[in-house]
């Protein structure tokens, strides 16, 4: 019989423990997507923020909660006297080192299979810390950790910190553990659809145990965006917890997105009345051309291309052209065109005289994503509006003009009121036929 070589059993140790520790930190972050605090922590706040392999002395897992608190994590899934003895003199290190206050807690999370001595210790610091009467065993083993914590250089008030903040907790959240069926019972229906529950645990404990060696932390956004990815149907709820919320925003900027698709290759003429019809133009959105302008009698060219492909090129662009040249429909057509695209940026439609009452009458002029969507069109639903703002970050912005002097307020909306964001577009392109020869109108003063 072959005798498993010493590296062999080192590998699967580690395997296990950090599965062990994915499991302890996807439990944790089930809760936190519930916004609900985790039952064996203190604080009543929801985690907010975790960390695996972090750079402080308590190193495994560090938890953020929503009242700035925090919790410093050691997963040792055997339990052994030697994992404790290492766990406790990393609390040790955090004590001297001030980074565990008497509002944080010093965790030793163990397996399942630990044993029992440490579920005496854990009684022993629990029945301290709620001072109870302890037991003479309790009372034997809180003697021998003061002891122990002495003689790693802690003086009296560090022993008391953390005798009051220290705690040993059985649990075991790996694959087929006895708390897997808790994660999975948090996410299930609150955040994911029914009947998903395990399956939504299981992608964010194998999402921890790569993330892990980023040693970078996560937050709820993070956690959510993993579920995502991992294709688990979502739970869509506008009233129910946070991720339900999102969801059901998502939902909206996904509509509304569709709204905007089904316009491509149209021309509104529906728009201006007269029992009209909109005509349908196959290819119109991808094939619309611009060409820059010509500035001075020394340019003898002209720069020119498809509007969609420039428009990826330009982090600002303005768009000028007379009247009925087609500049709104030209960047109609783009929203169009990229809404269609998922990951092509979300279109938001505002004119620039609905920014008016955005802007101070001397500057600075800086507008927010809630600026820009308050002046929005079709952006009433509270829902999207707080999707959208989520996904216009970072944006692009795009406008057109109509190069006029004899329009006052256009004049002085280009020249003195125009945002920071538009403020130095590199180029101005000029709509353009793609069968005729561009002529590109004056600029205005």
């Amino acid at each position: 019989m072959a005798v498993p070589s010493a590296g062999a059993l080192g590998g699967a140790r580690n395997e296990a423990g950090s599965g062990h520790r994915a499991g302890i930190a996807a439990l944790i972050i089930a809760y936190g997507l519930l916004e609900e605090r985790v039952p064996w922590f203190k604080s009543t706040a929801p985690p907010v923020r975790l960390r695996l392999e972090a750079d402080d002395r308590v190193d495994d897992i560090v938890v953020t909660l929503g009242d700035g608190s925090r919790v410093f994590i050691q997963a040792k899934q055997a339990g052994s006297k030697e994992d404790l003895d290492d766990a406790v003199h990393q609390w040790c290190q955090a004590v001297l080192a001030g980074q565990c206050n008497a509002s944080d807690e010093l965790f030793l999370i163990v397996g399942a299979q630990a044993p029992l001595r440490r579920g005496k210790l854990s009684q022993a610091l629990r029945q301290h810390q709620q001072h109870a009467s302890a037991t003479p065993e309790a009372q034997r083993l809180l003697k021998e950790l003061r002891k122990q914590v002495q003689a790693d250089g802690l003086d009296a008030s560090q022993v008391a910190l953390l005798l009051d903040t220290a705690v040993i907790k059985s649990l075991d959240a790996d694959k087929g553990g006895r708390d897997e069926a808790l994660g999975a019972a948090c996410l299930n229906a609150a955040v994911v659809a029914p009947s998903y529950g395990q399956a939504a645990f299981a992608a964010l404990r194998g999402r921890l145990k790569e993330y892990a060696s980023d040693r970078a932390p996560s937050d709820f956004s993070l956690w959510h965006k993993w579920l995502k990815d991992a294709k688990v149907p979502l739970t869509s709820d506008a009233t129910g917890a946070l991720p339900a919320r999102l969801q059901a925003e998502d939902d909206a900027v996904d509509a509304y997105r569709e709204r905007w698709r089904h316009s491509a290759d149209t021309v509104p003429l529906a728009d201006l009345g007269m029992g009209l019809t909109s005509l349908r133009v196959p290819g119109l959105a991808a094939n619309l051309c611009v060409a820059t302008p010509k500035l001075h009698k020394a340019q003898d060219r002209y720069f020119s291309g498809r509007l969609a492909s420039l428009a990826r090129r330009q982090g600002r662009l303005m768009l000028v052209g007379l009247p009925g040249m087609g500049k709104t429909v030209a960047l109609q057509q783009l929203a169009s065109l990229w809404a269609g695209q998922p990951l092509a940026p979300v279109p938001v439609w505002v004119r620039l005289r609905d920014l008016e009452p955005f802007l101070p009458a001397n500057g600075p002029y800086r507008l927010t994503a809630a600026d820009l969507l308050k002046a929005a069109h079709d952006v009433q639903d509270p829902h999207l509006a707080a999707g959208l703002e989520r996904a216009l970050n970072p944006a692009r912005h795009y406008c057109s003009s109509t190069p006029s002097t004899r329009s006052p307020y256009a004049k002085t909306l280009s020249s003195k009121r125009l945002p920071t964001f538009l403020t130095g577009c590199p180029q101005s392109w000029t709509l353009w036929s793609p069968h005729g020869t561009p002529q590109p109108p004056p600029l205005p003063n």
